[in-house]
């Protein structure tokens, strides 16, 4: 039997809901189940939840440096105390593979770690005497927190502790399909003294967050998710002259050329473009092959994705669980079915439900051949196990397709050549390059940023986090 959850937490309490609409969460790997109702907070909740918090950051932005950084710790303390919980739930709740919730699960707590350790040196710079002012980092205020579903942990902590770590509010609003694991998340944080914490969290759709960036209080928006969703909120901010950060996607090449070495480039490219079903942001999507290569590329690749374990997600083997939905993979399904009728592209394998696996929402791990280049299947963001394979005829072609498109995340480059390694560093339009990696892994230390449509505003992570989550002030003695 489903339980709604609270529709929000605010004043160091968890509100019940009271009459509000609710939103079914279906077990994505079940879609029969229902995990969940999730309440639809409304105008009156997001206007408490912003004034509350607001009266609290004033405080909480006094306390020292070491006192909020402390209170970070023991959230890692306490989030470490209920991994298992926390897996279970990221399992449950969006399908995702349990390698892949423990790969999500450390990678937070190293954000922790980095957010703790690169904080602590911004605001305890070394004074330079001989200057005649001082420079100092100050709260930006009140921050609303919209996250998505797909790194239900990860995404959610960094960007809150980063902002508590520089002394500011936070009202969160995590995405509909993972309720229970941002209470859990949120209790983990509130653990030691919930009363003196400037947090508040309300749970509801996009209506809600319209009601909460119409909400007086706000000083700034951190969003992650889909292009056009934070297009508009920087609408929103424009209006209102609130800094906005976004990151919005990613649509990213991985160019193959002469010289690579397949045999050793496939397992971990296998993982960057099929873990977690392709639902992550920086998932690698499109494979710009050179011809000289394409036959046995295409051959061994094709035949190794059509090989990956598809389970359940609580399995420790499986590699490809469900997807968020049925619409999605619906939706996934129609594309293919358009694509490959009106000849843009020819599936290589993959591409049905899997077999015994109707009552999910299940999608084969899927390769296509694609035959033109303006086909939807290569020039949007498919959030799927779907990876397509064009042909190059040289480098100048292999550049040219890598930035055919509006996203600009990151883009990985496999050559042995100097020259080939240098025009790709200088011309192919991505926040975030690699070359010959021989994994995919992302550093929490280092400024995760795309360019054109992936992104707007200051980079998030690292040292890049103060550009966002505080504000400047000049001293002069």
């Amino acid at each position: 039997m489903s339980q709604p959850t609270p529709v929000a937490f605010i004043d160091g309490s968890w509100i019940a809901a009271t009459g509000e609409t609710t939103w079914p969460h279906h077990n994505p790997a079940q879609t029969a189940q229902i995990l969940n109702n999730v309440p639809l907070a409304g105008p009156h909740t997001t206007r408490h939840a912003t004034s509350s918090t607001a009266r609290l950051q004033n405080n909480w932005g006094q306390q020292p440096v070491a006192f909020r950084l402390a209170r970070l710790a023991a959230w890692k303390t306490n989030l470490q105390s209920r991994q298992d919980e926390i897996l279970a739930l990221m399992i449950l709740e969006v399908g995702k593979p349990r390698s892949d919730a423990a790969e999500e699960f450390h990678r937070t707590l190293s954000h922790l770690d980095s957010i703790i350790r690169i904080v602590h040196e911004q605001l305890h710079p070394s004074d330079a005497h001989d200057q005649p002012f001082r420079t100092l980092r100050r709260p930006v205020g009140t921050v609303l927190v919209i996250t998505p579903w797909n790194n239900p942990l990860a995404i959610p902590v960094s960007k809150i502790a980063a902002a508590l770590a520089f002394g500011n509010g936070v009202v969160w609003k995590p995405a509909l399909q993972t309720s229970r694991l941002s209470i859990l998340a949120t209790d983990c944080l509130l653990q030691d003294n919930p009363s003196d914490l400037p947090l508040s969290v309300v749970f509801g759709d996009k209506q809600t967050a319209a009601h909460l960036l119409d909400a007086p209080g706000l000083h700034a928006v951190t969003f992650t998710g889909s292009c056009q969703a934070g297009l508009h909120i920087a609408t929103h901010c424009g209006r209102t002259a609130r800094p906005f950060q976004a990151e919005m996607g990613g649509n990213n090449p991985v160019l193959i050329l002469p010289g690579a070495n397949l045999e050793a480039i496939i397992p971990p490219l296998l993982a960057a473009c099929f873990s977690f079903s392709g639902q992550r942001c920086t998932a690698m999507r499109r494979l710009i092959v050179h011809e000289s290569l394409l036959a046995e590329f295409t051959a061994a690749f094709t035949t190794a994705a059509s090989r990956l374990t598809i389970g359940p997600p609580d399995l420790p083997d499986t590699i490809i669980g469900p997807l968020i939905s049925t619409d999605h993979r619906d939706r996934i399904l129609h594309l293919l079915q358009q694509e490959t009728h009106r000849g843009s592209s020819r599936i290589l394998t993959g591409g049905r439900i899997p077999p015994g696996h109707q009552s999910g929402a299940w999608l084969e791990p899927t390769v296509i051949e694609a035959l033109q280049p303006d086909s939807p299947l290569v020039t949007e963001e498919l959030f799927a196990p779907v990876v397509t394979i064009q042909s190059c005829r040289d480098s100048d072609e292999a550049f040219a397709l890598a930035n055919r498109v509006a996203h600009g995340l990151m883009a990985t480059l496999f050559s042995p050549h100097a020259a080939d390694q240098e025009r790709f560093l200088q011309e192919v339009e991505a926040g975030m390059l690699r070359v010959n990696p021989a994994s995919f892994a992302i550093s929490p230390d280092a400024p995760f940023i795309g360019w054109k449509c992936s992104a707007l505003g200051p980079p998030e992570h690292g040292s890049s986090d103060a550009d966002f989550y505080s504000k400047i002030q000049v001293v002069y003695r």
